[in-house]
């Protein structure tokens, strides 16, 4: 009998011209890494679209593919245990002779184990990627299914879907739970501002809690240890991701789940998240360098997040090719290669940064310049001509702060420095019941500068904001350019303060200029720009 070679995934794409013999070679190294599947990586990093990946799947196993969205059905799928789904890597989503969606259709072994259980039928294979399948199971895994159907081992039903869907529903961007002794206080984040919720009683708070580790792939047996990861699933037809950060306590797991909903901030653009287009105008000119580093600097927040997922969006929108390592995935942004980097992948930021930085990129986003080794190397790329954005979690930019935590001399941050995005959140006052009142008399005179009458908007409270009087939130920010004269200045170790200053002097709108912007045109209210503490100097 003669045995036809099965050509390897990454044969396939090079010599259909798809990917060069280089980008395949930087995809079986990360695979060394992280031990994913080569196709998924290929995707990842942007050298193949989906479609591509399930063209080439179709070649490498003689068979169809299929799109479980459109082909499963729960009546099908319910013909196996979940347990053998996820065992098999096989799903039901034909009947006649049954068709199989199957992530290896040459996996003979599972091939055998399906005819077994389904003696007398036609077993007829069919492709689906990796990706897509466990998509799927995150949706199967959170299903009412019947009771023999559900898996022990991975932890029984638990309200884990609905305690998420809940919190989305009230646009929660953090879920804290801390276990006490008889019950589980659980607190959300909403709109930058943390709001009590119903305990939970223990035995429902551990079930919970062995839900999200199961949904982030953490190991069950692991509960006197810290541990983080990420999940992804899906809410109103959406896929959202979350992470799962968690600590042993007395009583039990203390954890918090943060969750980023593409809807809120997802398609977000530069002109959707600041208000005035001066400022958006300073911004862009940054992001049109051929190189150099731009630091994000402010609090971790989600308006933050969105504004540097923006700028990866106008950098590809601008013909600039750009690869984004993020330590936890929070949106799909299809026009940029996302790589996630930390532990969970086996190599670190420094180490995904050196590889980026051997592929034809035009831009890098660096997600947390936290570490010294991190940060030398962004610099020494953007040194090397490629436009580096860092995102940089601080309170108070200081820039004697950086050069210290980073172990570089002035001089070396001012050569590589290109410019400071500082980044702020407020409420957004709510639409449906904000009110005019006439000026406070505390009010900052800046405040007065751009108001045109006599009285600000200020928050009642309604049903649609829970009566907060606030809905949502918006960045109050601030675009410093690094010229070469302010080059000089950073090198000389000029405080931030000081390169604001300068920047105010050029007409360039500052944190105070931009909130007391928004304050007078009834974006948001006084209190609430107050509250930051930039006006005090």
């Amino acid at each position: 009998m003669t045995v036809t070679k099965r050509l390897r995934l990454g044969e396939i794409l090079t010599r259909a011209g798809i990917i060069t013999e280089e980008q395949l070679l930087l995809a079986l190294d990360q695979q060394k890494l992280s031990r994913e599947p080569i196709g998924e990586i290929l995707v990842q990093l942007g050298f193949v679209s989906t479609g591509q990946l399930t063209s080439a799947l179709e070649l490498q196993y003689g068979v169809r593919s299929v799109s479980l969205a459109s082909a499963a059905s729960l009546d099908l799928v319910r013909l196996l245990p979940a347990s053998e789904i996820r065992r098999l890597r096989a799903v039901p989503v034909g009947i006649g002779q049954l068709t199989v969606a199957m992530v290896d259709p040459a996996n003979v072994t599972a091939l055998e184990d399906l005819k077994a259980r389904f003696k007398g039928v036609a077993i007829q294979p069919v492709v689906v990627p990796d990706s897509e399948f466990e998509e799927f199971m995150a949706i199967l895994d959170n299903s009412p299914v019947p009771a023999e159907d559900k898996v022990p081992e991975h932890g029984p039903a638990s309200p884990g879907l609905d305690f998420l869907e809940t919190a989305l529903e009230r646009r929660a961007s953090e879920i804290v739970l801390a276990a006490h002794e008889t019950l589980t206080r659980v607190k959300l984040r909403i709109d930058g501002r943390w709001q009590e919720a119903p305990p939970l009683a223990s035995a429902d708070r551990l079930r919970l809690d062995e839900r999200l580790r199961f949904l982030t792939g953490l190991r069950p047996d692991a509960v006197d240890e810290p541990q983080s990861g990420s999940f992804r699933f899906f809410y109103r037809g959406r896929p959202v991701r979350g992470s799962y950060h968690g600590l042993p306590g007395l009583h039990g797991p203390i954890a918090t789940v943060r969750l980023y909903d593409p809807e809120r901030y997802g398609q977000a653009t530069l002109e959707g998240l600041i208000s005035d287009p001066k400022i958006v105008e300073t911004l862009a000119r940054l992001l049109d360098l051929s190189g150099g580093l731009v630091l994000f600097s402010g609090p971790a927040h989600p308006v933050k997040t969105a504004l540097l997922y923006a700028c990866l969006r106008y950098l590809a929108g601008h013909g600039r090719t750009v690869i984004s390592l993020e330590s936890n995935l929070e949106l799909d942004v299809a026009e940029i290669g996302q790589i996630q980097t930390g532990p969970a992948r086996g190599a670190t930021a420094p180490e995904l940064l050196s590889a980026a930085l051997d592929q034809a990129v035009d831009a890098i986003a660096v997600w947390d310049l936290d570490d010294a080794a991190t940060a030398q190397q962004a610099l020494r790329a953007a040194l090397g001509g490629r436009l580096l954005l860092g995102r940089w979690n601080t309170v108070e930019p200081s820039l004697a702060d950086a050069s210290a935590t980073w172990k570089l001399l002035p001089a070396a941050l001012a050569r590589g420095l290109a410019g400071i995005v500082n980044v702020r959140t407020v409420r957004a006052l709510c639409p449906h019941c904000r009110v005019s009142r006439p000026i406070p008399p505390d009010v900052h005179p800046l405040v007065l500068q751009y108001s045109a009458n006599a009285h600000l908007a200020e928050p009642s409270g309604c049903p649609e904001c829970a009566g907060t009087g606030y809905r949502d939130q918006i960045g109050v920010v601030e675009v410093v350019p690094v010229d070469a004269e302010a080059r000089q200045l950073v090198a000389a170790g000029t405080s931030h303060e000081a390169l604001v200053r300068r920047a105010e002097s050029q007409g360039l709108m500052t944190l105070p200029h931009h909130a007391a912007f928004l304050v007078a045109s009834g974006r948001t209210s006084w209190a609430e720009v107050a509250a930051l503490g930039i006006f005090e100097s």
